[in-house]
């Protein structure tokens, strides 16, 4: 169960082999705990317990107790199928604090489940909280970090560590030119069992900056939970656009991160694995995209409930008690019965049977009970993860409530920048390597720049605002989206023709345009009314993104046809 008023810092999961099978890995894995508590505790000049024997009993389900700190376990040994130690163990340190500061208490939670002879999952889960109903300034929040017990173990080499294909690790790793298509097959691994993070490079770095995230930074706020990758060389990018299908790419700054079970072939597969655009990070800030990430792959409390804590450990034991104390009495049952058919009549047997059984089916009820409890139990704290988890949803709408409100200042933001192509076509070349994934040009609408007037400013600022806005209320939005469009960007946009325009099948006709075998209605358009130019657009369901038809001198219409 989530504690009320704890803070998630930290968490971890990764299974642990020991390449010598004679020896005791939950002993070497309390073994390993004892190191670090001590050494951290010497450092600090406080006291903690060494002596080997007050660490056994804490194997076996005991408590040790420092001047700051105490240790407290559960135990479950389990015989069939094969005898198993479950374990796990709680350590609540309470660090010396600024008098004026409020008292901070962390808690570490260990959980050690065994897998086979010599194999256990091992987790690892660290809160802290500050002491309620202090009237006065709480400590700062901590910084991101990695406790030294897991690099201990890590760095153990009588230890293997795995989380599924890797090998759980704090150190980024460089992709070379050559390497990409080896990378890509890792991705798809269907064994893969933690997030990918890679972070692409800039198409034109400088010599201060080549990644917009410093990638030791990143994979330290992961903690082992994330692998991440990154790139210096260009090239790289090169290799990425031959061999990754269009909608996993990741390039020019941008950072996306591969979550597990890749099926390239749902066309909606690729939307779960995060793509977040240099502009987005740019905006955010390296400290503050840090957080963010930190909290999402190494704080999520999604995965909270499915760790081994000491609570799921005594619960297991009671409840391995339960049932040997069922079967102890069915046994005692069986042998009482067998001795009193031998020493009372039939009469007397049958009665003192009938009062056995009587007592068995007591306390079996008692038993499935104590059960039943636990069972409602689990479902009102199930009912209660839900209700913190629609909390969070509604959380998330308010702050995406909050980036639709700014997207317009957004739009004109990105038209400050002075470094862009200035000509119709260099800008629509520039929009098809950068959204790709969002914005299209047909054959019709690369021809029609021949007689395109539009400044580039605003050729910047329709683009954009189509490849972004447009294009997302094409796929999610509801009701008048031409009006919701204007409301975002502050661009007007008209669904279609007037009606006389639509009656003249002649007319219509040069409202569609090809794209990729698509025939795509561009009737909704944009206008320039002073310099008679006009931009056509719709959407293209095959590629599910936005298509510009048409850009240039007014289509003609009804109107304009009468003129002529």
């Amino acid at each position: 169960m989530r504690d009320l008023y704890s803070t998630l810092f930290y968490k971890i999961k990764f299974t642990v082999e020991e390449t010598n099978t004679e020896l005791d890995l939950l002993w070497k894995i309390v073994l390993l705990i004892r190191d670090w508590m001590t050494n951290k505790y010497n450092r600090l000049s406080e006291r903690i317990p060494s002596d080997i024997h007050q660490w056994s009993a804490l194997k076996n389900g005991g408590q040790i107790k420092g001047d700051r700190v105490v240790l407290f376990s559960e135990y479950c040994l389990i015989e069939q199928p094969m005898q198993s130690s479950f374990w796990a163990c709680k350590i609540i340190e309470t660090p010396k604090m600024d008098k004026d500061v409020a008292p901070r208490q962390w808690t570490t939670e260990i959980g050690v489940e065994p897998i086979e002879k010599n194999k256990i999952v091992f987790s690892c889960i660290i809160s802290y909280s500050d002491r309620s109903g202090f009237i006065g300034e709480s400590a700062e929040i901590p910084r991101p970090s990695i406790p030294n017990l897991i690099r201990i173990i890590w760095n153990d080499p009588d230890l293997i560590c795995e989380c599924g294909i890797d090998k759980p690790s704090v150190d980024p790793r460089m992709i070379k030119p050559g390497e990409w298509r080896s990378f890509w097959e890792q991705v798809k691994n269907q064994e893969r069992a933690m997030p990918y993070i890679y972070i692409s490079p800039l198409n034109y770095p400088s010599k201060e900056k080549i990644t917009l995230i410093d990638p030791d930074q990143l994979a330290l706020a992961m903690g082992g939970n994330a692998m991440v990758y990154y790139a210096k060389d260009p090239a790289v990018t090169n290799e990425m656009n031959l061999i990754c299908p269009e909608e996993y790419k990741c390039y020019n700054g941008a950072i996306r991160v591969y979550y597990p079970h890749i099926d390239e072939s749902n066309p909606k597969d690729s939307r779960k694995h995060r793509f977040l655009s240099a502009r987005y990070i740019e905006d955010m800030g390296e400290d503050r995209f840090l957080q963010i990430m930190r909290r999402a792959i190494a704080q999520d409390a999604h995965f909270y409930e499915d760790f081994f804590r000491t609570d799921v450990c005594r619960e297991m034991r009671e409840k391995i008690g339960r049932q040997k104390r069922l079967e102890e009495l069915k046994q005692q049952h069986s042998q009482e019965l067998a001795i009193k058919e031998k020493e009372l009549s039939k009469e007397k047997e049958s009665i003192e049977s009938r009062a056995l059984a009587l007592a068995v089916e007591e306390e079996k009820k008692r038993l499935e009970t104590e059960d039943l409890a636990d069972y409602y139990a689990e479902e009102n704290q199930a009912l209660r993860e839900e209700n913190y988890n629609l909390r969070t949803e509604n959380e998330s709408y308010i702050t995406l409530a909050k980036e639709n409100t700014d997207l317009r200042k957004v739009c004109d933001n990105r038209l400050s920048t002075k470094d862009y192509p200035k000509t119709p076509q260099d800008i629509v070349q520039y929009f098809e390597a950068t959204f790709a994934d969002m914005i299209a040009f047909s054959d019709d609408a690369k021809d029609s720049l021949k007689s395109c007037t539009i400044s580039p400013d605003d050729l910047w600022k329709t683009f954009f605002a189509l490849a972004t806005i447009m294009n997302e209320l094409y796929i999610n939005g509801t009701g008048d989206i031409y009006r919701e469009f204007q409301h975002k960007s502050g661009i007007h946009a008209k669904r279609g023709e007037g009606t006389e325009t639509r009656k003249d099948s002649k007319l219509m006709r040069q409202y569609e345009t090809e794209y990729h075998g698509e025939i795509i209605d561009i009737e909704a358009h944009i206008t320039y009314p002073k310099i008679k130019q006009s931009i056509h657009f719709g959407f293209s369901k095959k590629d599910n993104k936005l298509v510009v038809g048409w850009c240039g001198k007014h289509k003609d219409n009804y109107t304009t046809q009468k003129v002529h």
